[in-house]
């Protein structure tokens, strides 16, 4: 049994100094990066224009006069309809619920609006759905950018290296859209490249820090599919990012620690001859690490470290009014 005294020391200690809380926008602009990767990588249709007249009580779409068409089918000078709801349903439509798309946006005759959607069914979305709506010009001028890097990767999809290269310290919308494409697009059929560019964004920024602990997950999840070269160098990498805490202390980096340590118990779980496990005060720093991310609200709760680690349910109770990152699988 670990030593739960000092591991009671430790905690006390880290909870004095809280790893303050990523900005909230980096989260919004990768999981709108993320959204717009979704249909990205199906059949998506992206263009703005102006509604038509204001949806009647209860009606289910809206008429929009499309004046530009920026990704897919082109429908300049068309009147299109799109799905509409403006309250909650009773049954889900899927990954995207119509009503959520539509929460942030109030509907008037020729207010000006982009609108992203799918044209063929994708998951649990149907087909024609949209995934966003919006006026805003940044969210446009995002948009617009994306849809740009989806047609260099539709016309050389080796470009998608260095997509990954550029993404800098304030682009998580593109980190988002590569997020998706590398699941949906690569994963399948590149396993190792899909690895190796998962490693190289799990160190950025961009990626925001309630998303490490799952994307180092994924990368562990297709760890059998992967050449015995790809597969240490994903150790070694998981590895690296974990002791960099470990030896530095730098809280900033908890949370990719964490998310590393979760990445190696997944891979030891394959491959129990590649079992690494820190020593007990290392798991003791990596616990204290987790217990200060969850009360200050940098990282989401997580039963795998929980039970890992062997943290204390009752001492992540006072994080349940404060964290508002959702839960990790």
């Amino acid at each position: 049994m670990r030593a739960l005294a000092l591991f009671s020391a430790f905690v006390g200690a880290a909870l004095v100094s809280a790893a303050p809380r990523q900005h909230a926008q980096t989260e919004l602009d990768f999981d709108f990066g993320w959204a717009v990767g979704e249909c990205l990588v199906a059949k998506c249709q992206i263009f703005r224009g102006s509604i038509a007249e204001a949806p009647l009580p209860g009606g289910a779409t809206i008429r929009v006069r499309v004046d530009e068409s920026i990704y897919g089918s082109q429908a300049d000078g068309q009147t299109v309809s799109v799905p509409y709801r403006n309250s909650a349903p009773t049954n889900k439509d899927g990954v995207h619920d119509v009503a959520d798309v539509w929460r942030n946006f109030v509907p008037s005759q020729n207010a000006p609006i982009a609108v992203v959607r799918l044209t063929e069914r994708f998951l649990d979305i149907p087909a024609y759905n949209p995934v966003i709506v919006t006026a805003d010009e940044r969210k446009i001028t995002m948009i617009r950018a994306l849809a740009n890097d989806a047609e260099r990767l539709e016309d050389h999809p080796d470009a998608i290296v260095h997509l990954v290269a550029s993404v800098s310290d304030s682009d998580p919308a593109l980190a988002g859209y590569l997020d998706a494409y590398l699941l949906f697009r690569t994963e399948l059929k590149q396993p190792d490249l899909t690895t190796e560019l998962r490693i190289r964004m799990l160190g950025s920024p961009s990626l925001p820090q309630s998303r490490k602990c799952l994307s180092a997950r994924r990368m562990a999840g297709i760890y059998g599919r992967l050449s015995s070269t790809e597969r240490s160098a994903v150790v070694q990498a998981l590895t690296e990012f974990m002791q960099r805490y470990l030896t530095l202390k730098n809280e900033t980096d908890a949370p990719l620690a964490l998310a590393a340590y979760a990445g190696l118990v997944t891979t030891w779980a394959k491959e129990p001859s590649k079992n690494g496990s820190p020593d007990p005060s290392e798991l003791n720093a990596l616990a204290a690490a987790y217990i200060n991310g969850v009360r200050a609200g940098t990282f989401g709760r997580t039963q795998l470290l929980e039970t890992e680690l062997r943290i204390d349910p009752s001492l992540l109770r006072a994080a349940r009014q404060k964290s508002t990152v959702g839960k990790q699988e």
